[in-house]
């Protein structure tokens, strides 16, 4: 019988069946195989990872690689979510879960095992520990586990009871002056996890360090975690276990076991340049493994490939904050191109010390839905955190939903956002943005606004938090959060400056002080009016990213053709099916299978695929009560596919060779619009008709089709307004220079006329230093137009060092070598202001900058970044050393300007470069003296409110006293008082406005002038000649009255027996009441 822990509310039921099934005999349904490992069982369904299919998830889908296209992923990370805290015990670990045939639990290590939480999926926790295992009998003092141990990763037998664990051992501590000697160590449990069992104690360590413990330093090996991983090169399968060496150079190294071998001691062997022919994870040597900055790994099931996660508090690649790091082999790693957010680590600043105006997280953990060490595209990231100045005592535990989407066609967009949340103060009202978790005794959460980057991109620029006598406000890092009360918090991330794809224009309000506000609220908002709190503003202060999905910018989504439907299919060796593609197509002699359909995979097959044509069509129908704004069409299929709904064609992949990428064409993602779909009453039939051809080879084929339509709960704008607006309040409001409702209508024309002017060209002066080494992450105000170069020196380009005269080397620096650990170069900063006189009636149409450097160069306008990365050092090629910029226009200015570039050098090199052109080109423009409504308040026939015109808002009136206008724009009466408020049950009475109906009474009651049912009586005593006793008058009993008293009555006497005998029954008795004459 399966046990079950959870103990929430939803699940005692079933709690309380488990437990009669003791006295009775019961029948319930188990989880085909358990759901393998790959998914959760809700009932007798298992509901799969992502990646996986079948009754009992152990089928893998097609496989979409992340380590050969990092850039091709963009991962979105939600606002915080509280979990525990503030504790001093929790957590003291990364999170660890396992699934437990369907039920997936978690632990926590603090010196020993907790089980943290019992549940269905990701989506259950509980706030406190459920069960504490402790594990004191085996702290036995000197031996390698006596100041504690730490589980570290749990993984369930598939075949058995048995869930064999790892754990991280320290002894010899000393904490108070950091000194501790770490090792890994085998533990088991046969119980669900409520109590471990370590075998062959005290000789069940995995792996120990071949060094001595150092005095007043950690030291040693430990910090692992384990997965099971197949192997590619041998196709075999291991316990994989990536651990941190402490003692000397420290690094992340992987040590592995069979799964034959059940992980046990004396059975793991180290990576050492090359895996170890014989176990040697007791004392063996190790080697690094390069780009990976943690030791928490999972393997994400959607492509098979090792995932890690690790706060970079190193000043390395990530620069702060959680980095990731894929492999195909796990050995060989590649970074993500950006970490998942941006924060301090505990070990920056030394353990237990929080920075006084900065967050602090650590332990960042992952947890798929279906728990373990699988996740999906979809997952949880838990961490530890401390507020600002806060100490260890005091920690949090907080999660955040991750959600990845694979996307070829975004290798030039932020790789990852961030979510941006506002909060609002419970009593002031007072406005708060930040990414960070806010505790909610002040403030209450009112939305996430947009999404941050995490990284600087071209044309954005930093933004932090600042406080000023209680006032949160978000401020551009170097320029502003500079006055004498400001104080600058954490920075949260980057925004563009200019409107990009895909993004929210937000402005910079300060609604002045009254209220309870003691001072100025400074905010954020999408709102140009700033929500009639501030004054209004014209110019955005940045653009944030939109939702991750589409779900969040436009509605609900409904999966019209989920994968594996049901789906009418036809084969054949020769040439295309004539008008299968269309509805009237007459498919009744088809056959019907459900998908996926597969040859030489793993899933059942309705159809051989091999050497035909196969054709599918599938009907469904959309919501006619809801208006569809956007389709995705996902298409798996082996070797190709061309699609059409309703006969149009919406994807065609027929030119592409059948040897082509998989990752481009066995598997997409096709978004359609929405003209070629049938929406509206009647609820009208669609047909998706799909052709797969196939030659000698495997084969598949799974489709689906999601609909997103329009959120009810909020009002659309036209066009959902365009790149050039924001919708507001189901209003948009238009960019500088467009106008209309949907702010499709450009103000301004541009004529044939242009200007091309040289403004800056070789041989021009330069202001320049050098910085000597250089933090690649860090925000310098060097680059903002503000910045006081005065002491700089000049020079004249070319500038360099190493180059001949072939090059044209006007000025020489000296050569400054970096640092020698081979990661940090060495550093030149130049800058120059140009004047642009930019002619009447003509802009500045573009900007073209030509650049020359060695080894690298970061290039800014106006503060802007325009070229180059911010971490460089595996783009050092020659390609990166001559290069041409369009600039947007809008970063450049009539009147000064500043371009500033930074060109490092690295350390072994002693050539450097630099040398710049700019030109800019000015063209004839002629705007509209005034923007031309697009519609009125007599048009909208509102008579109060404001509308926007296509233009700017304007008021359409005010009500009088005692009136309101209404969502529609018409003054309305504004009621004094209400039926409740005056307890009125029944009748009619006037609101101030009208007379309102209070409610009827039941049948035999009347309504009283008080607004009260009082029963009315249907007889009365007369009614019924009643003159004496009670009648019910329909109502209550009334007294009819009572008999006179008689005036004489008879004196009988009554003769006293003398004898015992019967009395007389022969005579009538006699009649004991008084005669009536």
């Amino acid at each position: 019988m399966r046990s079950n822990h959870n103990i929430t509310p939803t699940r005692r039921a079933y709690t309380i069946i488990l437990a009669l099934c003791l006295f009775i005999t019961c029948i319930y349904a188990e989880c085909y195989n358990g759901c393998t490992g790959k998914g959760i069982c809700f009932g007798d369904v298992c509901k799969c990872v992502d990646g996986y299919t079948g009754p009992d998830c152990g089928t893998p889908l097609p496989r979409v690689s992340i380590y050969d296209c990092t850039s091709c992923w963009q991962f979105s990370v939600g606002s915080p979510e509280y979990i525990s805290g503030p504790s001093v015990r929790l957590p003291d670990s990364q999170l660890v879960s396992a699934n437990l045939k369907g039920t997936l639990k978690t632990w926590i290590g603090n010196g020993d095992a907790e089980l943290f939480s019992v549940g269905t999926s990701s989506s259950d926790y509980l706030v406190e520990v459920v069960v504490s295992m402790n594990s004191k009998e085996y702290n036995i003092s000197g031996e390698f586990d006596s100041c504690g141990a730490w589980i570290s990763r749990a993984i369930p037998d598939e075949s058995s009871d048995v869930i064999r664990a790892l754990y991280h051992a320290e002894a010899d501590c000393n904490y108070d002056i950091g000194q501790t000697y770490k090792s890994m160590a085998y533990a088991e449990s046969r119980d669900g996890g409520k109590t471990w069992v370590r075998p062959n104690y005290p000789n069940n360590q995995v792996l120990t360090f071949n060094g001595p413990r150092l005095t007043g330093k950690p030291s040693g090996l430990g910090d692992g975690s384990m997965v099971r991983f197949t192997d590619p090169a041998d196709g075999r399968e291991y316990y994989y276990l990536y651990y941190a060496k402490i003692s000397g150079d420290a690094f992340i190294s992987v040590a592995r076991s069979p799964v034959s071998a059940g992980g046990l001691p004396g059975t793991w062997s180290k990576y050492n340049s090359g895996w170890s022919a014989r176990p040697n994870g007791i004392g063996g040597p190790e080697s690094p493994i390069k780009n990976i900055n943690d030791a928490t790994i999972y393997v994400h099931a959607p492509s098979g490939e090792i995932l890690t996660v690790g706060n970079d508090y190193s000043g390395g690649h990530g620069g702060g904050g959680a980095q990731m790091s894929v492999s195909k082999d796990g050995l060989n790693f590649r970074y993500l191109p950006e970490p998942l957010y941006i924060s301090s680590d505990w070990r920056v600043y030394g353990w237990g010390n929080a920075p006084a105006q900065e967050a602090m997280v650590g332990y960042t953990s992952l947890l798929g839905e279906t728990g373990g060490y699988l996740v999906g595209n979809t997952f949880w990231m838990y961490y530890l955190y401390l507020k600002p100045g806060q100490g260890m005592n005091a920690r949090y535990f907080i999660r955040r939903k991750v959600t990845m989407t694979y996307n070829p066609d975004a290798t030039n967009e932020p790789a990852n956002r961030l979510a941006l949340s506002t909060y609002v103060h419970r009593t002031t009202g007072e406005q708060y943005e930040t990414r960070e978790w806010v505790p909610p005794t002040y403030y209450k959460l009112k939305k996430v606004m947009g999404y941050l980057m995490t990284r600087m991109h071209t044309e954005s620029f930093g933004v932090i938090s600042c406080l000023n006598n209680g006032d949160y406000y978000v401020a551009r890092i170097g320029q502003d959060c500079t006055s004498e009360n400001d104080t600058q918090l954490e920075a949260l991330g980057f925004i563009y400056a200019f409107r990009q794809p895909n993004t929210i224009a937000v402005y910079q309000c300060e609604a002045p002080a009254g209220g309870k506000r003691p001072g100025p609220d400074r905010f954020l908002s999408p709102d140009p009016q700033c929500e009639d709190r501030a004054p209004s503003q014209t110019v955005p202060f940045g653009f944030l990213l939109k939702g991750p999905s589409l779900v969040d910018d436009l509605g609900k989504a409904d999966v019209v053709v989920p994968r594996a439907s049901t789906w009418s299919y036809a084969s054949s060796t020769t040439s295309l099916v004539s008008n299968f593609t269309l509805a009237g197509f007459n498919d009744s002699t088809w056959a019907v299978g459900t998908a996926p359909f597969a040859s030489g995979y793993p899933v059942s097959a309705p159809s051989r695929f091999i050497n035909r044509d196969h054709y599918f069509r599938r009907q469904f129908r959309l919501d006619p009560s809801r208006t569809a704004v956007k389709a995705l069409l996902t298409l798996g299929s082996d070797d190709r596919s061309t699609a059409w709904v309703n006969g149009q064609m919406v994807d065609d992949d027929r030119t592409v060779r059948f040897w082509a990428n998989q990752a481009e064409v066995w598997n997409r993602r096709v978004w359609l619009d929405v003209s070629v779909l049938r929406q509206g009453a009647g609820g009208q039939a669609n047909v998706i008709a799909v052709h797969v051809p196939n030659g000698d080879s495997w084969a598949y084929f799974d489709a689906q089709l999601t609909v997103f339509y329009s959120d009810n709960t909020d009002v659309a704008c036209p066009a959902n307004c365009g790149p050039h607006g924001n919708c507001v309040d189901g209003a948009c409001v238009c960019d500088p220079q467009w106008g209309a409702l949907d702010c499709s209508v450009p103000l301004c024309t541009y004529g044939p006329n242009v200007i091309p002017s040289t403004v800056i060209n070789e041989g021009d002066m330069w202001k320049y230093s050098s910085t000597g080494v250089f933090n690649p992450d860090s925000v310098v105000s060097w680059v903002l137009p503000m910045y006081n170069d005065a002491a700089w020196d000049q020079a004249a380009t070319p500038i360099g060092a190493g180059y001949t005269n072939a090059w044209k080397q006007r000025t020489t620096l000296p050569y400054n070598p970096g640092t020698t650990n081979g990661k940090d170069p060495y550093s030149y900063m130049f800058r120059k202001t140009v004047t642009l006189n930019v002619p009447d009636g003509y802009t500045i149409a573009s900007g073209v900058m030509g650049i020359s450097s060695d080894d690298y160069h970061l290039a800014y306008v106006n503060g802007f970044l325009v070229d180059g990365s911010l971490h460089p050092y595996t783009s050092r090629q020659a390609r990166r050393w001559n290069s041409v910029v369009n600039i947007n226009p809008e970063m450049l200015f009539d009147g000064n300007n500043v371009i500033s570039v930074r060109v490092p050098n690295w350390y072994t090199s002693e050539w450097l470069y630099f040398n710049l052109q700019l030109n800019v080109t000015y063209q004839a423009i002629k705007c509209l003296d005034t923007c031309p409504p697009a519609t009125s308040c007599l048009a909208e026939r509102r008579n109060c409110g404001r509308i926007y015109n296509g233009c700017e808002y304007v008021s359409c009136g005010t009500c009088g006293s005692g009136r309101v206008c209404s969502d529609q724009g018409q003054c309305q009466c504004t009621p004094q008082t209400s039926c409740a408020a005056r307890n009125f049950t029944c009748g009619t009475m006037y609101d101030g406005c009208l007379n309102v109906n209070c409610g009827a009474c039941l049948l035999g009651h009347a309504c009283s002038r008080e607004g009260r049912c009082v029963c009315v009586p249907s007889v009365t005593c007369a009614s019924l000649n009643k003159t004496c006793g009670e009648v019910f008058d329909g109502c209550k009993l009334i007294d009819c009255g009572v008999c006179s008293t008689p005036t004489t009555s008879a004196s009988i006497p009554v003769p006293t027996s003398t004898s015992s005998s019967s009395p007389d029954t022969s005579k009538p008795p006699l009649n004991l009441q008084g005669s009536s004459g």
